[in-house]
């Protein structure tokens, strides 16, 4: 082979010029194996998403496409799949992983492919995050530093850990990577930049319904950008693309869909009449005065939109369900804190809650607003962009706490273009040269501890699903006609129809908010033959019994399970459309008290008073700890409208309370409901409803 040129390589020097790259690869192994890890831990996926995920990716693997209409789920109109408005894509690139992944692991079945994609994407997302902190600092290191940040900071990990396959592994990949061409836009003044911007926030539309998250981003940039009268195309680059976004076939969620549209056309009227004016304060006076006439004509539609984008809460859309979502709620403070890492780091060494990447990005911020004021004197487009991601990443945080995940993404940028620019250079600080590698060791210390939270965290994440659920869903599949209809609340629709592989008439989609209200209803309801009745803000629905409502939808199976004891609250307060919530209040048997040569056995301690038996069997009773004084209660609770009872068995008393805001009363009324009468008595009394099958967790029921 003398004829073949000698090929030297120097490695040192490959090494020297590509490190970064190398890192990269380190960085994206590490945030696979934190995501990895609940995989080794979890027997099963989580029982609400995921579950579905796994029932239609695995359709698509067997048949080739996907079906117009899935008639498991609402029975009996089904739930439509079209792929534009219900993240339908998802499941055709989950079904391609699996496809692909056959050739190079043998044996790989779909359950494992749904198991482990969150995981895969998770961890690729600190790709895209690389390559557009890099673009936005021009530093490759900058780029390397968020993506670490990104690969460990939980409220990234939350939405993204083995067994949890939520929309928001493909839907935060195409956003970063939809930003990343924003900022070649601008910096190339190349609008096909723009069109592929628009193409990957088409793309995250079709995967996750968080999209007008980074098209109101965009507006919002460019609105910055017209009012401090940028040069680079900003505002024409981030309209085109959410033009193209929208144009290419996505329509929003309806209640963001209003929003994102009117604020679209205003940019689009913004840039028109700064053209017009060549100016473009003249641009945004004619918009804010065209806002105030809208508003007189208009003002019922557009103080919604305005309520909508100062008190941004996906918990308060429709009639209570949304916010009886547990990751739906309001983000209260122990929320972000616990999501950004301070709460675990602060548990390992107090002193460490100051390296966490949120406050980090909080210096970073007031860092970009030094540059903008007083080491520059000028607004600079990339800085401007990162600003502007940061302020608006932590209001839509405060949304809903699974929104957080996005909140993470602007942190992330923002702690690594700070910290790239602590180390890049060397400065002097109370007389002392510091250079900036001095930093370094500072950073290794922030993201080793922040690593080593992350994998805490993995280690310690369970999934929802259980040996329970399984055996109960199995049960019913190998005892039910296959044409059965069940009812469950919404939370265990997927489960049911793909375990127990039967149908359901309602699950975690949520399609039809009336059909969650009159489940609720069912619920609450005292008696079989007791009306569901319900007309509020535009919901109506009217039983002459509970059991009309069973035989309306064919249902045949009621299952339940223990965690419905807690969820009670969540069912009475959409049955009242937030008018009251009722809870149940369980405690185990905890010892015996003895006065004397009498005793009595001690259940549990409720505020600063004690459940107790008397050695009278036949009665309860609350007995003060802070005086003398005794309220005797009822032990059963047979009598409908009785006085407030504790319902004594299997150890437990469980005692019913009304809560709010001030804290918990004693009720009556949720014992006087059919989940009462299911659950704890076990359908004693109901002439319809039988138990047919029960472990330590489910119960089923058959209507007859």
């Amino acid at each position: 082979m003398a004829f073949l040129p000698k090929i030297e390589i120097d490695f040192k020097k490959l090494l020297l010029f590509n490190w970064q790259y190398l890192a990269l690869i380190a960085i994206l192994l590490f945030a696979f194996y934190v995501r990895y890890v609940p995989y080794t831990t979890n027997k099963y996926v989580n029982l609400d998403d995921p579950y579905y995920l796994y029932k239609m990716t695995d359709y698509y693997v067997t048949h080739g496409s996907l079906p117009a209409v899935d008639y498991q789920s609402y029975y009996p109109v089904g739930r439509p799949l079209p792929l534009y408005a219900d993240q339908a894509f998802l499941y055709i690139l989950v079904g391609w992983m699996k496809i692909i992944g056959s050739f190079f692991f043998k044996g790989l079945t779909t359950y494992q492919t749904v198991f482990l994609y969150p995981a895969i994407m998770g961890a690729l997302q600190v790709i895209p995050m690389f390559l557009l902190v890099s673009a936005l600092s021009k530093s490759k290191t900058a780029g390397l530093i968020s993506a670490a940040f990104y690969g460990v900071v939980p409220a990234a990990l939350s939405r993204t850990f083995a067994g949890f396959g939520y929309k928001e592994g493909f839907g935060m990949f195409f956003l970063l990577f939809s930003l990343y061409f924003l900022v070649h836009a601008i910096e190339r003044k190349n609008h096909v930049f723009s069109a592929l911007s628009g193409a990957f926030l088409f793309l995250m539309g079709l995967t996750w319904g968080g999209v007008q998250i980074g098209q109101l981003l965009l507006l919002l940039y460019a609105f910055c950008a017209l009012v401090l009268e940028l040069k680079k195309p900003v505002a024409s680059a981030s309209i085109i693309a959410c033009i193209v976004s929208i144009a290419l076939g996505f329509v929003p969620a309806p209640h963001t869909l209003q929003l994102t549209i009117a604020v679209l056309a205003l940019m689009v009227l913004a840039m028109v009449l700064v053209k017009k004016y060549a100016h473009p304060r003249f641009g945004v006076i004619h918009i804010a005065i065209i806002f105030v006439v809208l508003y007189f004509v208009f003002p019922a539609k557009v103080s919604q939109l305005i309520g909508f984008a100062v008190n941004f809460n996906i918990g308060a859309t429709d009639a209570g369900l949304a916010s009886t979502i547990a990751q739906n709620k309001l983000t209260s403070w122990d929320d972000f804190m616990g999501q950004m890492g301070l709460t675990a780091l602060s548990g390992l060494w107090p002193g460490f809650k100051y390296f966490s990447v949120f406050l980090i990005s909080m210096v970073g911020a007031l860092y970009i607003v030094y540059e903008f004021v007083l080491k520059d004197k000028k607004v600079d487009e990339l800085k401007l962009f990162m600003l502007v991601f940061f302020l608006y990443g932590l209001w839509f945080g405060r949304g809903a706490v699974r929104l957080i995940t996005g909140t993470a993404v602007s942190v992330s940028i923002v702690a690594g273009y700070f910290l790239w620019k602590v180390v890049s250079k060397d400065r002097k600080v109370l007389g002392l040269n510091l250079r900036g590698w001095y930093f370094v060791p500072i950073i290794a210390v922030s993201l080793l501890a922040q690593a080593y939270v992350a994998n805490a965290y993995a280690t310690g994440t369970r999934t929802t699903m259980n040996d329970q659920w399984q055996e109960g869903l199995t049960w019913l599949k190998d005892h039910s006609p296959s044409d059965s209809v069940v009812f469950s609340w919404w939370d265990y629709g997927y489960i049911i129809q793909v375990i127990a592989n039967r149908t359901s008439v309602v699950d975690p989609r949520n399609l039809f908010t009336l059909r969650n209200i009159e489940a609720a209803s069912f619920l609450t309801a005292p008696s079989e033959n007791a009306s569901l009745h319900f007309d509020r803000d535009g919901w109506k629905l009217d039983f002459p019994t509970a059991l009309d409502y069973l035989r309306h939808y064919n249902i045949t199976y009621i299952v339940l399970d223990a965690g419905m004891i807690w969820k009670y609250s969540a069912v009475s307060k959409i049955a009242a459309n937030g008018d009251k919530i009722d809870q149940y209040i369980v405690y185990p048997f905890q010892g015996t008290e003895c006065s004397d040569a009498a005793c009595s056995e001690r259940l549990a301690h409720f505020g600063p008073l004690t459940v107790v038996q008397r050695n009278d069997s036949s009665v309860a009773a609350f007995l003060s700890q802070q005086g003398a004084g005794r309220l005797d209660i009822p032990r059963t609770c047979d009598v409908p409208g009785d006085s407030p009872c504790v319902l004594i068995g299997q150890n437990a008393a469980v005692i019913a309370a009304t809560c709010n805001g001030q804290g918990c009363v004693l009720s009556k009324e949720p014992t006087d409901s059919l989940f009462f009468k299911m659950w704890f008595q076990d359908s004693a009394g109901l002439e319809h409803i039988r138990l047919v099958h029960q472990n330590s967790f489910v119960k089923v029921y058959q209507v007859i």
